[in-house]
């Protein structure tokens, strides 16, 4: 206000000057009103113009300048509302998951160092048999006909507890020196044979149900995930692994020593494992074609718009209508063992086990939080980056270790007692981090010495038992899957009452 008076004073003085000696007026001829008018109004005039002026300026560039804020608000939103929607995206993209229903471990062939105990479950079929008590056949040119009796045991209990499971693909995972082609043709006539002599009421397609290869994978868990990740509208899977490395070595040698020789994959074993995964949104799916009955569609009421009566499952939807309703509605009541979920990928490093505990302790604790992370057992809430900056900033002074889920049961294959320690110890320390307190050499299952060696079975055999040991001790389970020659893989099955 002062500093625009003061710009009144000067104006009026230039004025009046320039009135005065600039124009030189003639006084005598103007009226006292018309002298005061002209010697006040026109800078009065000139200041008022001058203050608007300056005013409307001030008031745009404050206008600029909330606009300029409000839109870098908006963006700062926009972008913080993209980062959200990617770690939602992310974390629904690790977490991704699929649930076993049935499970049929057959004729497993166990190597000493104590019986193999697995909890009994409904959808659960266990038949294990000491490696030493097992007939071992002589030589066959073919590994199939040693797993064919046990094949056929195995699925047979798929289909005994869930029929509908006859209509889905078979991802089978056989031994490495068996044809390909020879496979995936005794396993359709064992499915058919099945089907025929169980008297399941399914109508399956020429082709139907497909025999394919599981992809191979970086891990079990992996792999029969990634089935239904590329395949969003699968609604099942049966999973089949089967080898007979015990057979394989009892025809190549008959030098009993040779055959008890401690490897690092264990003694020579047997095994065939068969499990029926279903997708997570099966009930959607069910629900999708529940009006359909043996491939035809149910009498519909004459109000029904045509557009309903016409629409039919497409993709491998259809797979459920091959089914008869009752079984169906039999695969939607059948409850799930157990999910399993994305596994944490690592390396444990070269070198001797001896001089690398430390390194392998971080190493596995980094996986384990990972592990937790994809069966949502460890909530990652969504943090800005600013949020981050502050958080960043006190680390230093409070560095608390994250609370770790419920852990009850690992199964493993870290190798024999007197090869496993430092991975035990390692696994132990990584455990204790997030306060999961376990004795490894009781609450722990060590594929290699309680089984053996079952060859390209093992990893699927691996995840049947921590399923089963999912569903039996009704906690999260961890399966570590060592791989040769420095590979790591950690993933969780977790029971149904605990997802």
């Amino acid at each position: 206000m002062l500093f625009s008076f003061l710009v009144f004073v000067v104006v009026s003085i230039a004025w009046v000057a320039t009135l005065w000696f600039g124009i030189a007026i003639d006084a005598g001829k103007w009226s006292n009103p018309a002298l005061l008018a002209i010697h006040v109004l026109p800078p009065l005039t000139l200041t008022l113009s001058w203050w608007f002026w300056r005013r409307h300026v001030k008031q745009k560039k404050i206008q600029t300048l909330e606009e300029r804020e409000k839109k870098a608000q908006a963006e700062q939103q926009a972008s913080l509302e993209a980062a959200r929607a990617k770690h939602a995206q992310e974390m629904q993209t690790r977490r991704f998951s699929c649930d076993c229903r049935t499970i049929a471990i057959s004729d497993l062939a166990t190597n000493g160092n104590g019986p193999l105990v697995l909890p009994e479950g409904p959808s659960v079929s266990i038949d294990i048999v000491a490696a030493d008590e097992k007939p071992t056949p002589a030589a066959k040119n073919d590994p199939f006909d040693a797993l064919e009796p046990a094949i056929v045991k195995a699925l047979g209990h798929v289909y005994e507890k869930c029929g509908a499971a006859a209509v889905f693909p078979i991802y089978v995972v056989p031994p490495a020196s068996a044809s390909a082609v020879d496979v995936i043709k005794r396993v359709r006539e064992i499915n058919e044979k099945l089907i025929a002599g169980m008297m399941l009421p399914v109508k399956p397609k020429a082709g139907t149900p497909s025999v394919l290869f599981l992809p191979s994978g970086d891990s079990a868990s992996n792999s029969v995930i990634s089935l239904f990740e590329n395949t969003p509208d699968l609604p099942g899977a049966v999973v089949l692994a089967f080898d007979s490395p015990l057979s394989q070595a009892a025809g190549l040698s008959d030098d009993e020593d040779a055959l008890e020789q401690d490897t690092p994959l264990g003694k020579p074993s047997h095994g065939v494992f068969a499990l029926l995964f279903t997708n997570a949104n099966l009930p959607a799916m069910l629900n999708a074609v529940g009006g359909r009955r043996d491939g035809v569609e149910e009498e519909h009421d004459s109000l029904t718009p045509f557009w309903e009566k016409t629409q039919q499952p497409t993709g491998n939807l259809a797979l459920l209508t091959m089914a008869s309703r009752e079984l169906r509605e039999e695969l939607a009541q059948l409850p799930v063992i157990a999910r399993i979920h994305r596994a944490a990928l690592g390396q444990t490093g070269k070198g001797k086990d001896r001089e690398r505990v430390l390194e392998l302790s971080r190493i596995l604790t980094t996986l384990l939080e990972r592990a937790q992370i994809n069966a949502g057992l460890i909530d990652v809430p969504f943090v800005s980056e600013a949020a981050a900056g502050q958080a960043d900033g006190k680390k230093d002074e409070e560095e608390k270790a994250p609370a770790g889920s419920r852990c009850e049961w690992l199964v493993h294959n870290a190798g024999e007692p007197d090869r496993s320690g430092t991975r035990l110890s390692a696994m132990g320390s990584a455990l204790l981090y997030f306060k999961i307190d376990r004795n490894l050499t009781e609450m722990a299952t060590n594929i290699v010495s309680k089984v053996g060696n079952l060859g390209r079975a093992t990893p699927i055999g691996m995840l049947a038992i921590a399923l089963v040991q999912a569903q039996g001790k009704g906690a999260p389970t961890l399966c570590a899957e060592f791989s040769e020659p420095d590979g790591i893989a950690l993933a969780f099955a977790v029971p149904a009452q605990a997802s």
